[in-house]
């Protein structure tokens, strides 16, 4: 018990990083709020009646989807990025160079007859829900539309020509239904929450190497670790120690962040059905933290370059895995390569419970069940690796 006193002691004489990331983590969240206008209602008040940039792809060239890229070209600006990359389109729809990246399968007109979903896909702007709303609907009007003049009787070319100057003679509006008591959650407020998260994973990470790596790198350090070791009190009973003060850390962290994430997102549908999982996504998150932390301070650093390596590291993991920026936009030899970082399988998870910034996989209870254990699984690599470290570095002193 004196043991895991100290431990705490000495993480009070560095709480200067507590608050250093705990500042870094309020602005950020600020930053999500006011960026995905948390609590905003004028998004679901207003009838929109402005147009968008629309790019697009006709893989088709039939009179379907040129009625079709004529009826939308009408109300909005439409660019055509035939021979533009896939990244390129991403990229501009990332940074809403267009509001929405519509792309026209080859076999439109069959897949519309056949009612296939994958006639058209959509990317749309991470943080620009009301465009790919008001498209999807007038998308969807020009279809069913299409589909009643075949029903009709009429060719297909002609049922397009008949689709477009019907559409064409009535002014359509647009309204987003505001959300009433237990209604869907806007776009905006599942932004802001994805995010913050997201971005939870790499500030528990800053938090907990920062603050408990410090004082392992200390409790290594010769003097301390000498004075220990002399001290009527076990080996066994020293890790047991730093275990339990690395655990409560990182247990103290979790619950923070879970609470200042769901009092953000509170009345929210999505954390009705899915906050058990994004907790318990996060809470894997923050025991890997925990490890990982454990494993970078068992090496013969100094408590000068651990800021270093732990930003390096934070960093690092973040940008790759998708915390900072979508996964669906990144390059897919990426995303490939990230899979052995522990921070993609936390993101893979909670975007697909939050699809808003666009998932690379669907939600299923096996997707959920195989990502908290890749984590877990880091978590026995970094931890049995933090061992190996230190019982090497041991050996040698007794040598």
């Amino acid at each position: 018990m004196h043991l895991f006193k100290h431990f705490f002691k000495m993480i009070g004489k560095h709480k200067n990083h507590i608050i250093i990331y705990s500042i870094i983590f309020a602005v950020m969240m600020v930053v999500f709020v006011v960026q995905g206008g948390f609590g905003n209602t004028e998004e679901s008040k207003s009838v929109t009646d402005s147009s968008y940039t629309i790019g697009y792809i006709d893989n088709s060239g039939s009179a379907e989807s040129r009625g079709l890229i004529d009826y939308l070209n009408a109300q909005n600006d439409l660019i055509d990025l035939e021979g533009k990359s896939e990244d390129s389109i991403k990229t501009m729809v990332y940074f809403t160079s267009v509001n929405m990246f519509i792309n026209i399968d080859k076999d439109f007109t069959d897949k519309i007859a056949a009612g296939d979903d994958t006639a058209i896909t959509f990317l749309s702007a991470a943080d620009d829900g009301p465009s790919a709303y008001i498209m999807t609907s007038m998308i969807n009007t020009y279809i069913s539309t299409y589909e009643t003049f075949i029903k009709l009787g009429f060719e297909p070319s002609k049922a397009a020509e008949l689709t477009f100057d019907n559409l064409s003679l009535k002014a359509d509006s647009y309204v987003l239904v505001g959300e009433e008591d237990g209604a869907s959650d806007s776009h905006s407020k599942l932004f802001t929450l994805n995010y913050m998260a997201k971005f939870f994973i790499y500030i528990s990470f800053g938090v907990i190497a920062q603050c408990v790596g410090t004082v392992i790198i200390k409790n290594n350090s010769g003097n301390v670790d000498s004075r220990i070791r002399i001290s009527p009190v076990s080996s066994i009973s020293q890790s047991a120690a730093n275990i339990a003060g690395l655990s409560v850390c990182g247990l103290i962290v979790w619950i923070l962040g879970c609470a200042i994430i769901f009092i953000s997102g509170s009345g929210l549908s999505l954390l009705r059905e899915y906050g058990f999982q994004i907790a318990a996504v996060l809470l894997a998150i923050c025991i890997c933290n925990c490890a990982l932390t454990s494993f970078i301070a068992s090496f013969r650093i100094s408590t000068d370059t651990l800021p270093m390596i732990v930003n390096i590291v934070g960093l690092g993991m973040s940008f790759l895995c998708g915390v900072f920026v979508p996964q669906s936009i990144m390059a897919d030899g990426v995303v490939k390569a990230s899979r052995f970082i522990p921070f993609y399988w936390g993101v893979v998870a909670l975007d697909s419970m939050n699809n808003v910034t666009g998932s690379i996989a669907e939600y299923s209870p096996k997707l959920l069940g195989t990502s908290i254990f890749m984590i877990l699984l880091f978590t026995v690599i970094f931890a049995v690796g933090g061992i190996a470290v230190r019982r090497t570095q041991t050996y040698s002193k007794i040598r």
